[in-house]
Order: C-alpha cells, then sequence, then structure tokens
C-alpha cells in the first residue's frame, strides 16, 4: 500500500500520483492524467 489514489475506468483501474513513488508503481500500462481524472478526484463525482 503505497497510498496511492485509485480510480476505476471502464474496464481497468487508473492509478494516480505513480510519478511521485520512485519506481514501486504497480505494473500497468502508463497514460496521461486527464483532466475527467482530475475532476472525479477532488469532487468524488463520476462524469457520464
Amino acid at each position: 500500500a503505497l497510498g496511492l489514489r485509485t480510480r476505476r475506468t471502464g474496464t481497468s483501474v487508473a492509478v494516480l500520483g505513480t510519478e511521485a513513488v520512485d519506481g514501486r508503481a504497480p505494473e500497468g500500462v502508463p497514460r496521461s492524467t486527464t483532466l475527467e481524472d482530475v475532476f472525479v478526484l477532488l469532487t468524488g463525482e463520476v462524469i457520464e
């Protein structure tokens, strides 16, 4: 448990803030953070 925030994105899970854990992030395919990720992180609401 690295204390990273996660967000369900369709059939996958986005792990936010992995750039700050010095290579200790879980394995997976990296992608850029989107505006939707930030909105959900800040408000807790899901965009339909």
